[in-house]
């Protein structure tokens, strides 16, 4: 048996499977594995699907694979073990988090998503909680030092080869995080690209009351966001949750962005009267904190030509 070779720290069960934190015996690293049934005919077409996905890819900000082995019951997948957790660990002693601390996360992360665009991946289950942090020295991860780790992209079991210009006709991806174009079918690889979105008002504000099904009903959305905000932050941010498909910027636009780009001492706050005069339609609300000034802000008229 496979597991004889570890020695098994903690145990969770998902779905429709099971994650082992395991120390091998042998050489004393950690790894995690993914215990996956065989047998298990209704998830059998997606377990399929994810092999496939996993063994095709490779990158610094994505969980490496060590190794897929089998039984006669189950799949072993092997992965790296990041030694920092998940980000949505820090939420009850970071959040919200400093734009520093974001623009470090998300950089890394939209590297990774650019990578799968590239390789005509898309994930669909793009969430805090698969942002994994690793750290090199015992120090970086005594002091939780964010800003030393390396941030890696984990989760793949929604994820799909896609064709450019042949959109997906599948309902797939959590409700907190999806594109409301998933509601509705079809759609394309930017769908990851509005969960982004998402995640950096969640990082900014410390929760999420994103909810996707309240488009079902022509309903708006409501974000609180604090007021000491830049403005490279809020231009980032509507880059990504434009409703509208089409005008949501790819990876590649998004890696140069100013947000990433720029030094944060160089930033701006937000000038509110400029932001009011760009208002148009929107489905999303920001509502500032602590202040009676509220606008339409996505779908307003200054978007980063990049």
């Amino acid at each position: 048996m496979l597991l004889n070779e570890y020695q098994i720290e903690s145990s969770q069960t998902g779905y429709f499977s099971r994650i082992l934190k395991v120390k091998k015996l042998e050489t004393q690293d950690y790894f995690i594995i993914k215990m996956m049934e065989k047998n298990n005919n209704k998830y059998s077409k997606e377990l399929k699907n994810e092999i496939a996905i996993i063994k095709d890819i490779n990158h610094p900000n994505i969980v490496k694979l060590i190794d897929i082995k089998e039984d006669d019951k189950y799949f072993y997948f092997i992965n790296e073990y990041c030694n920092g957790g998940s980000i949505i660990d820090y939420f009850h002693e970071l959040i919200p988090l400093s734009e520093e601390i974001i623009q470090h996360v998300i950089k890394q992360i939209i590297e990774a998503v650019k990578y799968l665009h590239n390789k005509k991946i898309v994930n669909r289950d793009i969430m805090t909680k698969h942002f994994l942090l690793n750290y090199e020295t015992k120090e970086d991860l005594i002091n939780k030092n964010i800003l030393k780790a390396k941030i890696k992209l984990n989760g793949f079991s929604l994820s799909k080869h896609f064709q450019k210009g042949i959109l997906i006709n599948e309902l797939r991806g959590h409700v907190k995080y999806t594109a409301p174009e998933v509601l509705k079918c079809p759609y394309n690889e930017k769908v990851d690209i509005w969960s982004l979105g998402i995640i950096c008002c969640e990082l900014l504000n410390g929760n999420n009351t994103y909810n996707v099904r309240n488009f079902e009903n022509g309903n708006n959305i409501n974000f609180f966001l604090p007021m000491n905000i830049s403005k490279e932050i809020l231009t980032f941010i509507n880059c990504m949750l434009q409703y509208d498909p089409n005008l949501r910027k790819s990876a590649d636009q998004l890696c140069r962005h100013e947000f990433l780009k720029k030094d944060m001492k160089n930033f701006h706050p937000i000038n509110f009267s400029d932001i009011k005069d760009h208002v148009q339609d929107s489905k999303i609300i920001i509502n500032f904190k602590d202040n009676q000034w509220i606008s339409n802000l996505f779908g307003w008229g200054i978007i980063d030509n990049i």
